[in-house]
This record gives C-alpha cells, structure tokens and sequence, in this order.
C-alpha cells in the first residue's frame, strides 16, 4: 500500500463524470479506477459527504478523489467499509455501536504499522464514521502492545511522516501537528482501553514500556458509553444489602450511557466524584438513589428537572456552579456545596435539610456553603433542622436573621461584614466572625455560647451575649478594652493569639 501524500489533495472535483453510477449505488473514484458501495452502506460510515454532494448536485452519486487516495488504499477502504456494515449492521450510527469485532477482522491481518496508520489517516480525512476509526486504533494499539520494541513514539513519527510529506510553510506545519495530536491520542486512548481490559494489574508497567505517560496525560477521559463499549463500565455492587454504583476517579468527562448500565435504576448510592464531568442529563436514572456524590467535577449547572425524589445527601462541591436551581428534593437533608462560584441561593423549602455538607464531628452536622462568592442570603430560607452553618470565604456584608432554632455551630469567618442581626439562638456554641469588617456587635441572646472568634475586626467593646457558662474568646486584632471581661461569665478565657 503506498503512502499518500496528504495536502497534495484534499479537495473532491466537482466535474461532470461522464459515466453516471447505477441508482442506489455511491461511486468511489481515484484515478481511472472506480470502486461501488451501495448507497445504504456509503451513508451509513459516510454521511455527510453524501449529504453535502446532494446539495451541490453535481455527480451526487460519484465521490472523485483527484491525486488523494491511491487505488489500493481506497479499494482497501470500500472493502472495509463493506465488512463494517456486516458486523455492525445492528448497531446505530455514531459511536455507540461495539468495534471490537471489526478490530479483529482478517482484513487487517496483512497490514503493517505504516499502513494502519496510512488507513487511519485517510479515514480520518474522509470523515468516515468514528467507529472504524477506533477499530484501525484498536488494531494499531494491539501491534504496539504485541511489540515489546514499539513506543508511541514510533506512532507520532510515523503519522508525521504520512501527513507531513510535501507541506511548506508555517500555518500548515501547525495544521500537521494539530492533526497528529489529534490521530495520535485516539490511538493511545484505545490503547488503554485495551490495556485496562487485558493487563490491569500492569497497566502502568506496559505505558512505561510504550513511553506513554506523555501522551496518556492528554488523553480526554472516556464517557461511560466507551466503558460500557470495551467492558470496563464498573457493575453495580451490593453494599450492606443494597446496591450502589461506584465510578470514581476516572477521568470521566461524560456520564452518557450511565442508564444503560444494568440494574443502575435499582442503586441507592452513587459515587461519580473525582471525575471531569462537565453536565449532567435531565433524564439520568435515579428513581431509588438516597446518595448521590457528585463533588470534584467541573459541573458548571444543574437541570432544574433533574429527578431528586428520594436523595437525601447530594455533594456537588469543588465544582463549577455559579448559581443553583431550585430542585425538588422532598427527601434532602445533607447537600454539598461548597468551592463552587454560587453568588447566591435560591430559596430553598427543604423541611428535612440538616446540613449543607455534613462533616460529623461528635454527631454534629455541618452546613457548608463556604469557598463561594455568595453575597447575599435569602432572609426566608427554611432551615429548621440545621445544626451548623459555614458560610466562609464568601462577599457577604450582611446577615439576615434566620430562622435556625436548632443552629448550634455559625461559621462567618473572611467575609466583608460590616453588621450582624440581633440573634437569639439558644443552642449556639460556636460563633466563628473573624476577618471581617465589623465595629460594633449587637446585643443577642446565646445562652449555651462556649466559643467566640472575632480576631481581626474593628471592634473596642463586646455587649452582653447572654452566656451562662464561661466563654472562650479570641480577640487578636482588635483594640478591647478592659471592662469588656466584666460582660462574661466568671472562668471566661480571653485569648489575644492563635
């Protein structure tokens, strides 16, 4: 098979062929050698080329290559082609069909390295459908793990070579790398798909082997639709009796064909965190799911009709939210949020909510918006459960008074406050106000108060807080006077560092 040189062509003639091509029948053409492929067949791994002949109108049945494909390599094409419709005739188009089989084929038998790559090159710029592209890659990345002298590098120079013949100046030499870059990490990509499957326990052993940690680190993640594809997809486990679905830290950029998995629509838990999620679907399948942990993605909204019916703990922290619907969440009673970019909330009716990202701490449950650029709250949210609430690290300037009788732990430390409500919370133990902008404290009523934070402020004096037991206060950075100790109960500590 020769190699082609590849920005010598590039461009379909739209001449008049002087031979029309049976009807049902697409006419592949490089040189004097003509090739047939029945329609059906062409529009299945060819699609749009046959869409954009259609509307030009001239030759709609004649695919003419001028000085691109040699004869061989295109005749090798249409065959393949032909085997591909026979093994993936039950498949829909796109990706979503398996490839495997085709990999495996006999018609790849006889091919070396340079030729897979030449195939992969010219599939790639027919724009065939992706999935015979994954199964050239598949095929190349099984000669390379066959091959204990093979390396990726032999992959790139090898592509280099076949795309890169005959180009002249800068703008195309980046055209070839960009090319290259994109054919080459399709081809490691399978590879460790493949290497996932058949060597596990060595994976790492054999991408050292290959120098591909390079190229793996660029690699996008895979989407659960590929998982599933090469049977990698995790299978949903019985934990503690019930079923639970985990795929964490895995790269996964896409959570397409997540409904596919079997008996997913039975899982209580859900473990997708430490991925590189960017959306999530409206439909996914969550119908029996209490948690559901989505947190160190780069999720940027949510769909406000995403199905929440039976969550009762849902993390999304450390993403990429900016704001929050209003969810249906009947059931919710922990949601993670914090190291988003929310600037505020909507209103939330939750009546079971406990805490906003539970930490436990002595059966303490913690609401936990902070790392945010929130800037306001709204004064009517309902939060009569709560025990605490951290609204760190946020823009706020003011508080609302709300209604939290059960609060017992208030964290608004680095934020821009420069007033408080007059709080009446009895159970508050813990009230954490340091590096803000504050003055002035308003007289409240926290009789159970044991801890009090407000270093680096303004302030001069304290009011009475109402304590009845001795007190902890740290107070660096601020100018107290005397008498302030007199306003505390007796044993009362108060510490000028920390």
């Amino acid at each position: 098979m020769k190699r082609l040189h590849y920005f010598t062509l590039i461009m379909l003639t739209m001449i008049c062929s002087s031979q029309a091509a049976d009807n049902g029948t697409i006419t592949f053409v490089s040189g004097d050698q003509e090739f047939n492929l029945p329609e059906s067949v062409a529009r299945r791994f060819m699609g749009q080329w046959i869409e954009a002949k259609r509307r030009v109108g001239v030759e709609p049945n004649v695919i003419r290559l001028t000085d691109s494909i040699e004869p061989d390599t295109l005749e090798f094409l249409v065959n393949m082609m032909r085997q591909a419709d026979a093994i993936l005739v039950d498949q829909p188009v796109g990706r979503e069909g398996s490839y495997r089989k085709l990999a495996e084929s006999e018609i790849f038998n006889n091919l070396d390295l340079s030729e897979l790559l030449t195939v992969l090159v010219e599939l790639d710029f027919l724009g065939i459908d992706e999935r015979i592209q994954d199964a050239v890659s598949l095929r190349i990345a099984q000669l390379l793990i066959d091959d204990k002298n093979a390396k990726f590098q032999d992959v790139e120079d090898g592509l280099k070579k076949i795309i890169g013949t005959g180009v002249g100046g800068e703008s195309e030499v980046d055209v070839v790398e960009k090319l290259v870059e994109q054919i080459l990490l399709r081809v490691v990509g399978q590879s460790m798909f493949l290497l996932k499957r058949l060597h596990e326990r060595d994976t790492m052993n054999y991408l050292n082997r290959l120098s591909g940690q390079k190229y793996y680190d660029r690699v996008p993640g895979p989407s659960i639709r590929e998982l599933l594809i090469h049977d990698l997809a995790p299978q949903v486990r019985v934990v503690g009796y019930r079923l639970w679905f985990y795929l964490d830290e895995e790269n996964i950029v896409d959570i397409d064909g997540y409904n596919d998995i079997p008996n997913i629509e039975k899982v209580v838990g859900v473990q997708l965190n430490d991925n590189q999620i960017r959306s999530i679907p409206k439909d996914l399948k969550l119908d029996k799911v209490q948690k559901l942990n989505l947190s160190h993605n780069k999720i940027s909204s949510i769909p406000k009709d995403l199905k929440l019916d039976e969550v009762r703990i849902l993390n999304l922290s450390n993403n990429q939210l900016k704001e929050l619907p209003v969810l249906v969440m009947p059931k919710i009673e922990a949601l993670f949020l914090s190291y988003n970019q929310l600037k505020t909330l909507p209103s939330m009716n939750y009546q079971n909510l406990k805490s906003l990202n539970i930490v436990y701490l002595d059966k303490v449950q913690m609401l936990d918006l902070s790392n945010n650029q929130i800037s306001s709250i709204d004064k009517d949210l309902k939060l009569d459960e709560l025990r605490a609430l951290n609204l760190s690290r946020n823009k706020l300037e003011e508080l609302p008074l709300l209604v939290m009788p059960k609060i017992e732990g208030l964290f608004l430390n680095y934020n821009q406050l420069k007033r408080l409500p007059n709080m009446n919370y009895q159970n508050l133990k813990g009230l954490n106000i340091a590096h803000n902008d504050l003055d002035v404290l308003p007289t409240m009523n926290l009789p159970s108060l044991r801890e009090l934070d407000i270093r680096d402020n303004k302030l001069k004096t304290l009011p009475n807080l109402g304590a009845e037991d001795p007190v902890t206060i740290f107070w660096k950075g601020n100018e107290l006077t005397a008498e302030v100790q007199d306003r505390f109960p007796k044993g009362s500590e108060f510490i000028p560092a920390f």
